[in-house]
């Protein structure tokens, strides 16, 4: 009996050692790794790895980050990693990297600065008192196809702390960093790049207040001025988009009449603009009374099936205004307050270009009505909430009296309004039975042979934003900030997608899901929130404690009277 229990643990053991022996063998040769996160954001796109599976020429990436970093720097450095592993075993063995610590060899400082790449300043705490002055070396080498391009780990995603030191956001820096490899790498290895012009001559946003926005653009395209009232005529063939970036005086009719040809011979388009002029002379006042803007260009959208309304768009969801851009108004009181009138959008089409994105800030923007033109097609990009409240024609806005008062949910029944689309198709020109036009700028009649139509086998694409100030900074203080990042990244979609750069929109900078609250849900339940935060946890501690004091009690009693 013995011997066939002893035979029997015998062969237990050796089963289960031969399992485990079995697992480590196949678990050596596949490997599976499980993202739980409902964004993906560990995982490779599928867009990066067919792109991996099919570069020609091996990679190799150098990251120069390292030293002695605090730990949340330490966790940027070990996801580079992790997803640097992925890449290399996506790519059949084509891409391969290495790390580098700065701070052992003295002079890859000297020689990146002697090359015009300087390390990042700040302050890292030693002590709740005390901090210590250091430098950070950001920068990634990528070498592909003989050629050597430096990548800027940081890019975009510092900021100043509250104390005014520099420093930059690790996750903003993770987010982006898939995207920065691969579209390095992409840009490496493309022929020609492509040309977006930039409207100028009306009054528009200065190439200063696109800075945020063309920083990220200038590497992938070039980027030059456009001025029509010479009546040059412009083409597909030296100019792949044409921005239009908030007029402020209308064009001319030969102006227009140039950027209708241009689409007409298939060309593309990005209007930024709105029509409702705001001057509140920052700084000076905190009330205004708005005006309605004229640019000429209301006939030209008709024609697509287009109105740009003369409204302003409030909504219950919206962002923030800080009281510190209007001192003179507002003295030395510094707060920050919901806004109606900058609305958040969360309602956005599936279209590649917002498929990815999770909201958009809008400024001042207007509603968009379309109707049916034969043969155009519009595809809404994007919506305000169904609280929004339509304010049309001009306006009287008081800062302090709109942030003062709660909102009147019964006047936020508009519902969602149009605020961004594409029309693409058969777009009919605006110039059909009318005589070509000529002015003082221009005097002499177009050269260029006219087109009522959509040239054979072209397709133009606009796109229509009712917010002028969509791809600038926000104002504080009298100076441009940053341009929130996804409007960024729909602007840079955009730009990928109607100059046939699809890999890029494909891979799109990552976007981690913040969950961010409901405003129109906040709105008379502010009391419940705050102790479902606060007052809950602390009365389900105290209920704890009165509960485990009781069953200590009952416990003891019940043993006193045992004994």
């Amino acid at each position: 009996m013995k011997k066939n229990t002893k035979r029997s643990l015998l062969l237990q053991v050796v089963l289960v050692a031969g399992i485990v022996v079995i697992l480590n063998l196949i678990s050596g040769n596949v490997f599976r790794r499980y993202d739980l996160t409902d964004d993906n954001r560990h995982t490779v796109s599928e867009a990066s790895k067919d792109y991996l599976d099919s570069l020609d020429q091996n990679v190799f990436v150098s990251i120069y980050f390292g030293g002695e970093l605090p730990t949340h720097y330490k966790q940027f450095e070990d996801g580079m990693r992790t997803f640097l592993e992925e890449l290399r075993l996506h790519s059949n063995g084509r891409l391969d990297y290495q790390f580098v610590d700065p701070t052992e060899d003295p002079g890859i400082m000297k020689r990146f600065a002697d090359k015009g790449f300087y390390p990042f300043r700040m302050s890292m705490p030693t002590s709740y008192t005390t901090q210590q002055d250091m430098q950070v070396l950001p920068y990634a080498q990528v070498s592909y196809r003989q050629k050597e391009v430096m990548i800027n780990l940081i890019h975009n995603c510092t900021y100043l702390t509250p104390d005014g030191q520099p420093d930059f956001s690790v996750g903003c820096a993770m987010q982006r960093f898939e995207y920065n490899l691969l579209t390095t790498i992409y840009n490496m290895s493309r022929e020609k790049h492509k040309t977006i012009g930039i409207l100028a001559g009306h009054g528009e946003y200065p190439k200063e207040a696109l800075s945020d926005l063309l920083l990220d653009i200038d590497h992938y395209y070039n980027i030059i001025k456009v001025n029509l009232r010479n009546g040059k005529p412009i083409g597909p063939s030296n100019l792949d988009l044409l921005m239009v970036m908030q007029p402020q005086i209308a064009l001319t009719e030969r102006e227009k009449y140039e950027i209708d040809q241009y689409i007409m011979r298939g060309g593309k388009v990005i209007f930024t603009m709105d029509q409702e002029i705001l001057d509140f002379s920052i700084g000076e006042q905190a009330s205004t009374l708005t005006d309605l803007r004229s640019t000429n260009l209301d006939d030209e959208f008709m024609k697509w099936g287009v109105k740009l309304n003369y409204d302003l768009v409030k909504d219950i969801n919206c962002g923030m205004i800080s009281t510190a851009s209007y001192t003179a108004a507002f003295g030395n009181e510094s707060r920050k307050a919901y806004w109606p009138y900058y609305p958040v959008i969360r309602n956005m089409s599936p279209h590649p270009a917002t498929r990815y994105l999770d909201r958009l800030l809008i400024r001042y923007g207007g509603s968009i009505d379309t109707f049916n033109v034969q043969g155009v097609k519009k595809t809404v990009l994007f919506k305000s909430s169904p609280r929004t409240w339509l304010k049309d024609r001009k306006q009287f806005i008081n800062i302090d009296q709109e942030i003062r008062t709660k909102p009147d949910m019964n006047q936020y029944i508009s519902g969602g309004q149009i605020m961004g689309l594409i029309v693409e198709g058969n777009l009919p020109s605006n110039f059909v039975n009318r005589s070509q036009p000529v002015d003082s700028f221009a005097p002499n009649r177009p050269a260029e042979a006219f087109l009522p139509a959509v040239a054979a086998g072209r397709k133009p694409m606009v796109v229509l934003i009712s917010d002028g100030e969509f791809a600038i900074g926000d104002n504080v203080g009298g100076r441009l900030a940053r341009l929130p990042e996804e409007n960024k990244l729909l602007m840079t979609n955009l730009i990928d997608i109607m100059t046939g750069q699809e890999l890029l929109t494909k891979l799109a900078v990552r976007q981690f899901n913040d969950r961010m609250l409901d405003r129109e849900k906040i709105i008379g339940n502010e009391m419940f929130i705050y102790f479902l935060n606060i007052g809950l946890p602390v009365l389900l501690v105290i209920i704890f404690g009165l509960l485990r004091s009781f069953l200590r009690r009952r416990k003891n009693r019940l043993l006193q009277q045992k004994s």
